[in-house]
């Protein structure tokens, strides 16, 4: 029946013909479905458009922050490399310095009185010896000029300051037998090259050699340090401006680095002269040569009388064995008793 209905509607065209020309009532029931239609599916569309809104947004609140994070972090990176660029820079230029003789005071005072004194950071301290420390300074240009000016006044001492510099045209050989002569020593070290002067000295048990050579040593020279002569194990190193040191000590106190300058000029040039102890009875002087030789002639002055007062030469931070019996430089500007006085007055 209901398939009878439905083709009886669909064969009789009249209903249709018949309200052609009358209003048109079910248009608005048409159009309505169609907004409705219409608005529903603006409303299935809209959440859609929301939750794409959303996801966009979250996306983009996720997405934002690692641009901003990356680009913190590049400016992190880079203001840590411009940070660590100075820094790299300055340790390749920091001095390594010498000082030589602090005998009445501590590590930590001398680094702060580096720092309160003459405005100097230190970077580390070694101590190499009684009175003796190897330091590393931040290189500024208040480091240098103190380094340059090689006498520093610290405590009522002064102390000695100059660059931990090396010459590859001389070896500084120490720990030598005894019985090691300069003939000896010069057939070992001829085969490095051509000797321009040698100087051997007896230092407390041992010997301690100055050879200077007529070119510039490699690198390779100093695998003659360790090697057997005699019956020891020699050390060789390259000279240093400390090689260049002696210390003059238990001397009279009314020698002043003025009235002892005259009389370390006979013996060589003079870098400079530093009154490094004061104590009740003498006074310890450092002094620099511009020679190396110059301190080998300067050991024969150990027990020399100076001013009243035998002084002690010590060279390394070693004392001299050899004593001199009581000869002193000579001042051309005192009378010298033709040549032959050994005692200097005032």
């Amino acid at each position: 029946m209901a398939r009878k209905k439905s083709a009886a509607k669909e064969n009789t065209p009249a209903p249709a013909a018949k309200k052609a020309n009358e209003p048109n009532k079910n248009a608005d029931k048409k159009v309505k479905p169609a907004k409705q239609d219409k608005k529903r599916k603006i409303e299935e569309v809209a959440p859609e458009e929301e939750t794409t809104e959303q996801s966009q947004e979250e996306a983009n609140e996720e997405e934002t922050p690692k641009p901003v994070e990356n680009g913190k972090k590049k400016k992190v990176e880079k203001k840590a490399e411009e940070t660590t660029a100075p820094e790299v820079s300055e340790k390749k230029e920091d001095d390594i310095i010498v000082v030589a003789d602090f005998v009445k005071g501590t590590e930590k005072e001398l680094t702060d009185a580096l720092k309160k004194q003459h405005d100097v950071q230190v970077i580390s301290i070694e101590k190499v010896s009684v009175g003796k420390y190897h330091l590393t300074l931040v290189s500024t240009k208040k480091s240098k000029k103190l380094v340059n000016s090689h006498v520093v006044r610290i405590g009522g001492s002064d102390i000695i300051l100059s660059k931990q510099n090396t010459y590859k045209s001389g070896l500084v050989v120490t720990n030598i037998s005894i019985t090691v002569t300069e003939d000896i020593l010069n057939a070992c070290f001829k085969e490095i090259g051509s000797i321009k002067k040698m100087t051997l000295k007896t230092s407390g048990a041992t010997k301690v050699a100055y050879v200077t050579f007529t070119k510039e040593l490699k690198d390779d020279a100093l695998e003659y340090n360790g090697a057997l002569i005699e019956d020891r194990n020699i050390k060789v190193r390259f000279m240093s401006d400390e090689d260049k040191r002696v210390v003059f000590s238990s001397v009279s106190k009314d020698v002043t680095v003025e009235t002892l300058t005259p009389y370390l000029k006979e013996i060589g040039t003079v870098d400079f002269v530093g009154l490094v102890d004061v104590d009740r009875t003498s006074n310890t002087f450092v002094v620099q040569f511009s020679e190396y030789h110059d301190v080998m002639e300067a050991t024969e002055y150990n027990g020399a009388d100076i001013h009243g007062r035998a002084c002690v030469v010590t060279m390394n931070g070693e004392p001299i064995k050899k004593v001199a019996s009581t000869k002193a430089p000579e001042n051309k500007d005192t009378d010298k008793n033709d040549g032959k006085n050994k005692k200097h007055k005032k």
